[in-house]
């Protein structure tokens, strides 16, 4: 018996459902996205069912949240795909963004091994244009737990935000927003979903539009997605290519060309090399 989980019931269904996690991987793999989500939401309605009848076992509840938890990144994982192959690479970022939400909840609550997805969605993160977020900070007047209702500082409330009671996670809310405190740009945030925008057309999109065109193609898999080899090449600025050294530079310093900018001709940019290895499905779950 595997032991992922913190009651072997669990571990036994989850043991149970692995054929299934696989078929929807494999189902992935054939961007037969519509298929996948056929299994996914009777999976979905299953753990829905399954909750009723265990009221009374709150940690068979936790386990049940963290196994929805993983049903959840399947389907977001398979959601960031389908969005990729289909060119809408503005929606496919809040889908990825999703994937880590869960990924970092099933790392905390369980053993279940997400690296299969974790190391392959970390590279697919560097493809994106974004390097710059923006957070919003408010006053509010309390906070109020999710679970109880409670002020979350209470002697009413027992609940520590983030933790599992029951099969669900207590969060702050907060109540009465009083004011805007700051709006900050951050290369670090927790949520990367606010972003500068972008069209799905444009050009900051190429690297992941290269990828998509890999997967439609069928150059590889999407499971075999296994990274970047980013390395830093120079090349002529437009306005340089068959630029005579004797003309006058187009800076406007009235010099010529070669004794002025003929060495800032060029600038240097990223080159990435997209890496695909076969990794059997089997290895991700």
């Amino acid at each position: 018996m595997s032991n992922y989980l913190s009651t072997a019931k669990a571990d036994h269904l989850f043991d149970e459902l692995k054929p299934i996690f696989r078929s929807i991987l494999i189902d992935h793999n054939r961007h037969q996205f519509k298929k996948a989500q056929e299994l996914i939401n009777a999976l979905q309605e299953f753990i829905k069912e399954l909750k009723a009848t265990i009221s009374e076992d709150p940690n068979l509840l936790n386990d049940i949240w963290v196994l929805n938890c993983f049903i959840q990144l399947i389907d977001a994982y398979g959601r960031t795909w389908e969005k990729i192959t289909a060119n809408q690479f503005v929606s496919s970022w809040d889908y990825l963004q999703s994937c880590f939400d869960l990924i970092r909840a099933i790392k905390k609550f369980s053993k279940i091994n997400v690296q299969f997805f974790e190391q392959q969605l970390l590279a697919l993160e560097k493809l994106y244009p974004y390097n710059v977020f923006f957070s919003v900070g408010m006053v509010v007047e309390y906070f109020e737990c999710s679970i109880c209702g409670h002020h979350i500082d209470s002697p009413n409330c027992i609940h520590l935000p983030g933790n599992l009671y029951s099969g669900e996670m207590a969060k702050s809310i907060g109540k009465n927003i009083m004011q805007i405190d700051h709006i900050a740009m951050t290369h670090n945030p927790h949520d990367k979903r606010c972003v500068v925008k972008y069209n799905d057309t444009d050009e900051a999109f190429n690297a992941v539009s290269y990828l998509a065109t890999l997967l439609t193609s069928n150059k590889f898999q999407i499971s075999d997605f296994t990274g970047l080899e980013i390395s830093k090449v120079q090349s002529l600025k437009p306005e340089y290519k068959n630029y005579g050294r004797n003309k006058i530079c187009l800076c406007g310093s009235n010099k010529k060309f070669k004794n002025c900018c003929i060495t800032k001709a060029f600038i240097e940019t990223d080159h990435i090399k997209i890496l695909a290895t076969h990794r059997p499905i089997e290895l991700a779950i």
